[in-house]
């Protein structure tokens, strides 16, 4: 088992929705934790069981595609993918993917989309008044790999 210090983690349900600590994110220290109800407890042995290296969480017929989206903002602004799957939120901006800033001026997200799939996609920007700036025409598209990861690298357009 690894261990490290000052690991800084969100955490997601799969379907989109993040828990990121109100924008702090977690911090992790070393050894084994546990985070409940935004609460990060250090334990001495593995919530998972007797165990100590649980087995990761696979999701079948999906790829871990990492969105890092270059993207200067303004203060209240935040950024976010959106497209034309629901894993990206059907094209609604009100079910986008949000990207952590935490890389400033590159935005950035990990979502789980299906394998083997042509998706389309834009970047927008969410401002403090609750309208939506959308990145310029044409959507950007790929086709995620059969297994294994993807990463796209974009700058705002």
């Amino acid at each position: 088992m690894g261990t490290a210090t000052g690991l800084k983690a969100a955490f997601n349900n799969g379907s989109g929705t993040w828990d990121n600590n109100g924008g702090a994110d977690y911090t992790i220290g070393r050894g084994v934790s546990t985070v409940k109800n935004g609460v990060v407890t250090a334990n001495a042995t593995s919530p998972c069981g007797s165990d100590p290296s649980p087995t990761p969480t696979v999701n079948p017929g999906k790829v871990a595609t990492s969105f890092n989206a270059n993207v200067t903002t303004s203060y209240g602004q935040n950024v976010f993918v959106v497209g034309d799957i629901a894993e990206l939120g059907g094209w609604n901006p009100a079910n986008a993917v949000a990207l952590s800033s935490a890389a400033y001026p590159v935005w950035k997200v990990t979502a789980n989309l299906p394998a083997n799939t042509a998706v389309s996609y834009k970047y927008i920007k969410k401002n403090p008044d609750g309208s939506v700036t959308w990145e310029s025409d044409p959507n950007r598209s790929f086709t995620t790999p059969a297994s294994g990861a993807a990463t796209r690298n974009d700058s705002w357009r």
